[in-house]
């Protein structure tokens, strides 16, 4: 399985230091949705990687497509900062810690007052 690589020439660059070599650049929204397309019917094609902001400027039927997709597997990655996965994060920390294994609730004294260390 392959890794394809949507986006800018800036946002493909890291990747392909890493020795990705299935980059696609196109050079507007119309060809990046046809670009996406025709990935997500490729069979030797596992996972895409795309910018978020690109993808956010998809139609809505392909980026519910994309978003339905197993194989391959579509991933949004943002260029900019997005606190959306730290904070899913947290939140799933923070109900680990208020019910235990044991499944009883425990909630530590250092996270009531935010003084807990990571």
């Amino acid at each position: 399985m392959e890794i394809a690589i949507v986006g800018t020439p800036e946002f493909t660059l890291g990747f392909q230091l890493a020795g990705i070599m299935r980059l696609h650049n196109p050079p507007s929204d119309d060809e990046m949705r046809e670009t996406l397309i025709s990935l997500l019917e490729e069979k030797e094609v596992g996972i895409i990687v795309v910018d978020s902001a690109d993808l956010m400027r998809m139609p809505d039927k392909l980026r519910q497509r994309m978003s339905d997709s197993i194989s391959p597997t579509v991933l949004g990655i943002g260029t900019e900062e997005d606190n959306t996965l730290r904070e899913s994060i947290k939140s799933s920390d923070l109900q680990n810690l208020r019910t235990g294994r044991d499944g009883h609730r425990h909630l530590d004294e250092n996270v009531r007052s935010g003084t807990s260390r990571r």
